[in-house]
């Protein structure tokens, strides 16, 4: 992403939700994931999880976001974070008003 960040204009990162209706959750022995479900959140749409073998673990993952927000490419932050919206503004404006919204260090 940094080595092709003049064509990039947004992003949006975070890390992994096992979310209900994911189609991960049609095969989760592949992703070496097993979750527990919260009998007692019948609304719930997340769950727990935890990841076997050796793939990142949870807490790999939030430690490489972290360092990751540290260290981007600035321009990448948005006055405005709800993606919906960046849509939107994107959709009626168009890519060259983007910079419009981006936080002036």
């Amino acid at each position: 992403m940094e080595e092709n960040r003049e064509y990039i204009h947004s992003i949006g990162f975070g890390t992994f939700d096992l979310t209900k209706y994911a189609p991960i959750m049609k095969n989760l022995d592949k992703y070496g994931i097993l979750y527990y479900r919260n009998p007692e959140w019948d609304l719930a749409l997340n769950y727990y999880y935890i990841v076997r073998g050796d793939r990142l673990s949870i807490r790999e993952a939030e430690q490489l976001l972290s360092e990751f927000e540290q260290n981007h490419y600035e321009r990448w932050d948005l006055k405005v974070i709800i993606r919906e919206y960046i849509f939107l503004y994107v959709a009626y404006y168009g890519t060259n008003r983007l910079p419009f919204l981006q936080i002036n260090r």
